[in-house]
This record gives structure tokens, C-alpha cells and sequence, in this order.
């Protein structure tokens, strides 16, 4: 996928993610629905790492998986369908509101923490064993750091050569609590060179970095993606102004940044 291509979509995905999600915390706010994790300070990663994966990749998401699945090319209509648990969604409303799963996507998502890790090994051993061309990219939180599940998972991927794409959010938080609390080193990036595989740590609105990383891990590697603190009121202007940076050197048509607006 070019530079200019991978922008445009990004933008056209982000502006359906914050679309949706607008439209589930008012069915939140009405008591229609339960609580259901959502995505906007992770919008730009979770879209620009899952967007166009192709018949190779595979992800795995974990409780924010709203953004995953615009990503991988579902509709916000059929994704709002699915956590409504109504016919027309992706499973036809059978997988509630935080795990889903589709082999024609190639997306699978879980909340148990560190199950992922272990299912994404799993996924990465046997493309491994196939020689599959492509690789298996992994969502998780800081507070996975503090589970075995994640250091069995660094060990494994790096003894086999594994094509792994480990991507650890990190917002300060883990549940309803400081996520130093439960994790000692909140540096997640550096536990990867413990098992001698290679790392980075970037913003969640690092687009730039996003758009490389995505294209040449074919190896075990962590990437911490740091997510930023915003106000409620403030992230979908945070969000815009972040892309809106990159609007004219890609060549964003005058269509996309009209729908930004409205």
C-alpha cells in the first residue's frame, strides 16, 4: 500500500470509527447498552495497524476492538448491529459486545487478559511452520505486562523467529486503576530486549511511524504506543488535527475534509 493511499483511507476509517462511537455512548447515555470499551484516543493505531491486512495478516484484539473492526473493513453499521446483538452484524448478533471473531476478516478479539498473547502464538507458530507469508499483529494493555501470559509469549516468539507484531497500549491505566499499581516498569518496550527482540515505543498519533512498522515486521517485535490523555470534550478535535496535518501533502480531497467538518 503507497504512502498517499494508506492516508486517505486512515482519514476516510477514523472519521467512521468516531461516527460510531459517538453514536454508541448515546445509546449509553439512554441506557440501551452496556458499558462498551471504546477507541478514539486509539483511533489512528488501532485503524492505521489493521487497515488492508490482505489474505496473510491476522490480528488479535482484546476489549477495544471498535477501531479493529473498521479497520479490517467492516461497516460502523454493521458493527453498531453486532453490539446491539441484532441480525446484520458481523456474527449476526451473537458475540456480544467484546468478542468477535471472523476468518473472512481474518480478526479474532478476546478480554481475557493474556489469552490473546497466547492465541496469537499460537497463530504465529503455525504460519511459521506453513511458511505463511504474512504475520499476526497483537493487541494488548499495559496491565498484560503484569500476566505470564506475555513474557511465556516474548520467550516463544523469540526462540522460534516467530512473525509477530506485539502492540502494547499505554494510557496510564489499567481498569479502574493507576496501572502502577500493578505494573512495576512502565516502560513495556524495554521487557522485549530481555528476550532479545526488538522494540520501539511511539504516540498513538504517530502516523508516520505507523505506516512503517506495519509494513516491515515479519519478525518478533514490541511496539508501546504510548495513548494521550485528553479531555472527553476534546479528543474527536485532537484527533482531526492530527490528520488535518497531512491532508495536503497527501492529497486528501476537498470531499474527505467537508465530512471532517460535518
Amino acid at each position: 500500500m503507497n504512502k498517499k493511499y494508506f492516508f486517505k483511507n486512515l482519514y476516510e476509517k477514523v472519521i467512521d470509527l468516531i461516527s460510531l462511537e459517538e453514536t454508541i455512548l448515546n445509546h449509553m447515555d439512554q441506557r440501551m447498552l452496556n458499558h462498551v470499551y471504546l477507541s478514539i484516543e486509539r483511533a489512528i493505531a488501532d485503524i492505521g495497524l489493521s487497515m488492508d491486512i490482505g489474505n496473510k495478516d491476522f490480528i488479535v484484539g482484546y476489549h477495544h476492538s471498535v477501531g479493529h473492526l473498521i479497520g479490517v473493513g467492516y461497516s460502523k453499521e454493521s458493527v453498531m448491529l453486532e453490539i446491539l446483538g441484532e441480525r446484520g452484524g458481523i456474527n449476526d448478533g451473537k458475540s456480544g459486545i467484546n468478542h468477535f471473531a471472523s476468518l473472512k476478516k481474518r480478526y479474532i478479539s478476546t478480554t481475557i487478559i493474556g489469552d490473546n498473547l497466547s492465541i496469537a502464538l499460537g497463530l504465529a507458530m503455525a504460519y511459521k511452520n506453513k511458511q505463511n507469508k504474512g504475520k499476526v499483529i497483537v493487541f494488548f494493555g499495559e496491565g498484560t505486562a503484569s500476566n505470564g501470559a506475555m513474557h511465556e509469549a516474548l520467550n516463544i516468539s523469540s526462540l522460534f523467529n516467530l512473525p509477530i507484531l506485539f502492540v502494547c497500549y499505554t494510557d496510564g491505566k489499567v481498569l479502574t486503576v493507576k496501572s502502577t499499581s500493578v505494573v512495576s516498569n512502565q516502560e513495556i518496550w524495554k521487557m522485549a530486549k530481555w528476550y532479545g527482540i526488538r522494540s520501539k515505543k511511539i504516540s498513538s498519533m504517530d502516523i508516520e511511524s505507523i505506516y512503517k512498522i506495519r509494513k516491515s515486521t515479519k519478525t518478533p517485535f514490541l511496539l508501546q504506543v504510548d495513548v494521550p490523555v485528553i479531555q472527553n470534550e476534546k479528543k474527536k478535535e485532537y484527533i482531526f488535527e492530527t490528520l488535518k496535518k497531512y491532508t495536503k501533502i497527501q492529497g486528501i480531497s476537498e470531499d474527505n475534509k467537508k465530512q471532517m467538518k460535518g
